[in-house]
């Protein structure tokens, strides 16, 4: 993953493919499990869709901390 951090900070957009193909299932299952039957499959898709809108805003500032990314706004 820090390859992977440090060309998204690198403006690198095939990094953000691939953190997309890597962790686009593992965010479903997460927002899915969260919200039970509250959100549909297209507010779902819409929730993945803006994670990784704000990963890209903020590659910048992305940081990993014991292999979890995390950014500051």
């Amino acid at each position: 993953m820090d390859i992977l951090i440090e060309r998204l900070k690198n403006d690198e957009t095939l990094a953000l493919d691939m953190i997309i193909d890597k962790y686009s299932d593992y965010i479903y299952t997460v927002v899915k499990n969260f919200s039970g039957r509250a959100f549909s499959e297209q507010d779902i898709e819409e929730i993945i869709s803006d994670v990784f809108i704000l990963l890209w805003k903020n590659r910048v500032i992305a940081i990993e901390v014991k292999g979890v990314t995390y950014t500051r706004q």
